[in-house]
């Protein structure tokens, strides 16, 4: 992100976008009736203490010690509290009467909220002629502040004190513009961000991918983004620990897929509502899923689990989860990859059944897939470390075309039907990608 500030507002330092259309941009606000909102309870296992009593709300399943049997630690009467004796990790011990056993904290505080999201949506527009274009990031010192306090827990990373003042620029998109009337319907893409990011960090992806013809709708995924704020007015911020290894059995990834399988739900009743913009004009039956780090295996595991989604793109995301995966994924999937460390996701990518792409780019970090890549940027571990593992040593706008180019190149492939010679092989326009395919004779 460049720090050319200029009074108020500075110049988009981002490349446009290089398709056809315009771009619009809206805010939905949904609620997921059927699952409970459990990261603030597991944050609040830090209080529990031994000799707590806490009521154990809603049932969940206990791993028993030996010589208590499992199924009678789970029946036992949710209204009744237990005493906690010991707290290691996910993990409470807890007695119960005469019973003792291990339960995960998350069964242990009442759950009483269901799962709540923002999602920006980015589509092809058409505009009115004099309309101005939509901020880059509303809100930019707020959104800014929870970030740099995000990234510097997480990854000890630190961004320029003066980050915010260069934020202050126009995006290419315009506030809810209407939806383009050159097509009937288009294909739908979902996004992720990755742990610690928000959908407005992606801009140069998710613009691009509007002005080519797609409506992409992008996920803030609650607690797991530096802040969302509800149209109530609400603001929740990000609530994790340090430690990326926390909680066997809840996992972050398995979070970010569910929040996708339920934006896909959604997307079915909004196409059949008639009183809003998009009813209609989503090809449902086009519909992919991609996003960066925890978004990106996210994708590929809701990839597997629902046959509505029928492509997948992977950037840089890793997680045990997706070794669930045992029969290998059937549709279409890209696996982008910084060049440091891509064995694990290699090696998911050997185990595809469908037509399966391995992209491991020369001079990418974890980070060169976000429009930060141009940003004042430093790791108090050391220069090394910071452009290895998480910036790269590769410019931003190379960066930035590099992925643009490969993301239509796919999902025009195998959700609008236009074969793209990128898929074909090594590129001579991107020598940085190291190309592998399998199973992707077309």
């Amino acid at each position: 992100l460049s720090t050319l500030a200029q009074s108020n507002e500075t110049v988009n330092p981002l490349p446009a976008p290089t398709g056809t259309y315009q771009v619009g941009t809206s805010l939905f606000h949904w609620v997921d009736e059927t699952r409970f909102e459990i990261i603030p309870a597991l944050v609040a296992r830090n209080s529990l203490q031994p000799g707590t009593a806490v009521a154990k709300n809603p049932p969940t399943p206990i791993k028993a010690e030996a010589k208590v049997r499992a199924d009678t630690l789970a029946m036992l009467d949710a209204n009744q509290p237990v005493t906690v004796t010991e707290i290691d990790k996910s993990w409470a011990h807890i007695e119960y009467g005469d019973i003792a056993g291990w339960a995960l904290v998350s069964g242990l505080i009442n759950a009483d909220t269901k799962r709540e999201l923002m999602v920006q949506v980015w589509y092809p527009a058409d505009v009115e002629v004099g309309a101005a274009p939509a901020a880059y990031l509303p809100d930019s010192s707020l959104m800014v502040n929870e970030f740099n306090t995000v990234i510097k827990v997480l990854y000890n990373l630190l961004l320029d004190s003066d980050l915010a003042a260069s934020l202050e620029f126009r995006s290419y998109a315009f506030s809810d513009a209407p939806i383009s009337s050159a097509q009937n319907s288009y294909p739908v893409l979902i996004f992720s961000h990755g742990l610690g990011g928000f959908p407005a960090l992606y801009s140069a992806q998710l613009e691009e991918m509007a002005s080519h013809g797609y409506i992409v709708f992008a996920i803030f995924h609650t607690y797991l983004t530096p802040i969302t704020i509800f149209p109530d007015g609400r603001m929740v911020t990000f609530s994790l620990p340090r430690s990326l290894d926390f909680y066997p059995g809840i996992d972050i990834h398995r979070i970010a897929s569910e929040d996708q399988i339920f934006v896909a739900n959604q997307l079915q009743a909004l196409n059949n509502v008639t009183d809003n913009v998009f009813a209609g004009k989503m090809d449902l039956e086009s519909l992919g899923v991609f996003g960066h780090s925890m978004g990106g295996s996210a994708a590929v595991f809701s990839c597997y689990n629902d046959s509505r989604f029928h492509a997948c793109l992977n950037e840089d995301g890793f997680s045990n989860l997706l070794y669930e995966m045992n029969r290998g994924i059937l549709q279409p999937s890209v696996y982008m990859q910084k060049e440091i460390n891509p064995d694990s996701m290699t090696n998911i990518y050997r185990s595809v059944r469908g037509p399966g792409y391995n992209l491991i780019i020369d001079g990418f970090g974890h980070l060169s897939f976000a429009d930060f890549v141009w940003g004042p940027i430093s790791s108090p571990d050391g220069e090394d470390i910071l452009h290895r593992i998480w910036t790269g040593n590769i410019d931003g706008l190379r960066a930035t075309r590099i992925v643009r180019a490969y993301l239509l190149a796919f999902f025009d492939t195998y959700l609008k039907g236009e074969n793209n010679a990128l898929l074909d092989g090594p590129s001579v326009d991107y020598p940085e990608v190291n190309f592998q395919s399998r199973n992707s004779e077309r």
